[in-house]
């Protein structure tokens, strides 16, 4: 699909869509809720312009490979909720902002680069099972009132890789953050330097 002029995208504008296999919208900026929830054949995300998603704009995408959002800032509640067979790697270069529950069950990431990233909601990249690295920015995000990082952990260490020169804020926040960073599965977070 192709809308080269489009800007804007309303609540559940191609829910369900089973058959849309790649959205190509370079002009578009903003998408209200469920805008592609439970499209389930689709495997490829270009929005180049695209700043803003609401709730459940990918929700049970669970094709999705793929992902352009080079200039997105805020994602909503449950975003890319259960993407969960080829979504394995995501790099989103300017997002600050991640509501409830942004990647949860998004069972095959393994990789996300988020370097501008200021806050967290609850449960961010809950029962995200094989989450092996995240890359942060220099100032620790904020992070929501239950789990960053999470149950049902698959791979024993997860990784948050960050600038050299912030390991020692990033060590501080680790320790204020114990409760809501370890998980009673016995995950290890671990800190390292870019």
């Amino acid at each position: 699909m192709s809308l080269p002029a489009a800007t804007t995208f309303g609540d559940y504008t191609f829910e369900g869509c089973s058959k849309l296999v790649t959205v190509n919208l370079p002009a578009a900026t903003t998408f209200g809720h469920r805008t592609f929830e439970y499209c389930d054949s689709l495997t490829t995300v270009n929005l180049p312009a695209a700043t803003t998603f609401g709730s459940y704009t990918f929700s049970l995408c669970t094709s999705l490979e793929t992902v352009n959002l080079p200039v997105a800032t805020t994602f909503g509640d449950k975003t890319f909720e259960s993407c969960y067979s080829r979504l394995k790697t995501v790099s989103l270069p300017a997002a600050t902002t991640f509501g409830e529950e942004t990647f949860r069950s998004c069972t095959s990431l393994t990789t996300v680069s988020l370097p501008v990233a200021s806050a967290f909601g609850d449960r961010t990249f809950e029962s995200c099972t094989r989450l092996e690295t995240i890359t942060l920015g220099a100032t620790p995000p904020t992070i929501g009132t239950q789990t960053l990082v999470f149950t049902y952990a698959a791979v024993p260490t997860l990784t948050i890789k960050v600038p050299g020169g912030s390991v020692g804020a990033y060590t501080a926040w680790k320790t204020d953050n114990a409760n809501r960073l370890a998980t009673p599965t016995g995950k290890t977070v671990t800190i390292e330097a870019l």
